[in-house]
C-alpha cells in the first residue's frame, strides 16, 4: 500500500480517540517500516539475504519490533530538537509508533503478493489477498483527502467519508475475492483491475493459469509442465541453494526445465509479465552435476 495511506490509517485513529498529537509518532512507525526499499544493493550482491528487501523483513512482526526500537531512538532525537511541532517524547508516543507499525503490517497484509508475517521463523509469504498490490483507487482517495485538508474543506477530526471509501474499496475487493473463489478452481490473485482476477491451478504435474473476468469470464488457460527433461529429486539437489530460495521467495509458481547441461528454474507468470511484481529474479540457470 502506498506511504499517503499508510500515515492515514495511524493518523485517522489516534486523531479520533483523542491524540493527533500523537500522529507524528505514528506516522514515523507506519512510514519507516518501508525503509526495506533501502536494502536492495544487500540483496543483489548477496543472494542469501533475500529477505532484506521491500516486503521482506522489516514486514514480519519481528521486525516491526526492530523499526519500532530505531523509530523511537529517533523520534527521541527529533522531539528534542523540535520541541514545537512534536509532543513530549515518553510510553504513549512509543505506543503509537508500534501501532503505525502494526496498522502498515495490516494494510500490506490485504494485498499480494504478501508478507513474510513470522520471518525469521519462516520466510512464508502470508496475504489476505484482495488487494493486487497498492489500491490506485486508495491512493486517490488518500491524496485528495489530504489535500482537502490542506485546503481547510476537509479535517483530521472528520474522516468519515475516508473511511466510508476505504471500508467500500475493501469490502468490493473482498467480495470480487469470494465471487471468483466460488466460479472458478485453484488460486485467485487479485490484479490492478478489481474485476479482473488471475487464477492458478496445480495439478499433479502442470499449473494451469488464466484470468477470470467478471464480464468477459474465463480467457484460455496456459499450461506449464513443473519438470521437463529430469525428475522432481533432481530439482531438489537445487532447491534449497541461496539463489534458488530467493527465486522461491519472489515467485508464485516455479517450474524446472533440463536442457543439456543447465537447469533453469522460472516463474512464467512473471517472466511474461502477467504480473510484473517483484521485478527481479524472474529465473535461475545452473549447471547440471
Amino acid at each position: 500500500m502506498d506511504s499517503l495511506t499508510h500515515a492515514l490509517i495511524i493518523a485517522i485513529p489516534l486523531s479520533l480517540i483523542g491524540h493527533p498529537d500523537l500522529a507524528v509518532y505514528g506516522i514515523m512507525g507506519a512510514v519507516l517500516i518501508d525503509v526495506d526499499v533501502l536494502f536492495g544493493v544487500l540483496r543483489i550482491k548477496d543472494p542469501g539475504l533475500y529477505i532484506f528487501t521491500h516486503g521482506g523483513f522489516t514486514h514480519s512482526f519481528f521486525g516491526a519490533l526492530v523499526v519500532t526500537l530505531f523509530s523511537a531512538a529517533a523520534a527521541y532525537l527529533l522531539s528534542l530538537a523540535f520541541p514545537l511541532i512534536m509532543a513530549p517524547f515518553g510510553t504513549l508516543a512509543v505506543t503509537a509508533i508500534a501501532a503505525g507499525a502494526l496498522t502498515h503490517i495490516m494494510a500490506d497484509y490485504l494485498a499480494y503478493p504478501g508478507i513474510p508475517l513470522f520471518y525469521p521463523f519462516s520466510d512464508k509469504k502470508y496475504t489476505l489477498g484482495i488487494l493486487g498490490g497498492p489500491s490506485v483507487f486508495l491512493l486517490l482517495a488518500s491524496l485528495i483527502y489530504i489535500v482537502a485538508m490542506i485546503l481547510g474543506v476537509a479535517s483530521i477530526g472528520q474522516p468519515w467519508p475516508y473511511i466510508a471509501f476505504f471500508c467500500l474499496v475493501v469490502a468490493f475487493s473482498s467480495g470480487g475475492k469470494a465471487w471468483a473463489a466460488k466460479n472458478v478452481k485453484g488460486r485467485t490473485i487479485a490484479t490492478t483491475n478489481p474485476l479482473r482476477w488471475m487464477v492458478i491451478e496445480d495439478t499433479q504435474d502442470a499449473y494451469r493459469v488464466y484470468t477470470y473476468d467478471f464480464i468477459k469470464g474465463t480467457s484460455p488457460a496456459e499450461s506449464y509442465e513443473k519438470f521437463t527433461g529430469l525428475a522432481p529429486a533432481e530439482a531438489d539437489k537445487y532447491a534449497k541453494t541461496p539463489e534458488a530460495r530467493r527465486l522461491k521467495y519472489n515467485s508464485y509458481i516455479i517450474t524446472v526445465e533440463k536442457n543439456g547441461g543447465s537447469i533453469t528454474f522460472k516463474d512464467p507468470i512473471r517472466e511474461k509479465g502477467y504480473i510484473w511484481y517483484p521485478p527481479q529474479h524472474k529465473s535461475l540457470t545452473v549447471s547440471a552435476e
